[in-house]
């Protein structure tokens, strides 16, 4: 019998922080990468106790900082 495999958790589109999970999941990119742009300063995020979340804002902030780039034909 196949055991369930995880489901990333997808955040509501009205949630106002993002957890690292979330954020994970929305943008498509791995943990250490939430974290490293974190240490390098292009990514904020606040910590709440243990949990540490990101402004949807900061979020998408983060996103449209990141260079564009074109993929040729």
């Amino acid at each position: 019998m196949e055991t369930p495999k995880a489901t990333r958790p997808v955040p509501p589109a009205d949630a106002q922080v993002l957890t690292v999970a979330e954020m994970c999941s929305t943008f498509r990119i791995s943990k250490n990468r939430v974290f490293s742009e974190m240490k390098a300063g292009r990514l904020l995020a606040k910590r709440v106790g243990s949990r540490v979340l990101i402004s949807r804002e900061d979020a998408n902030a983060w996103w449209k900082d990141l260079p564009d780039r074109r993929i040729a034909a």
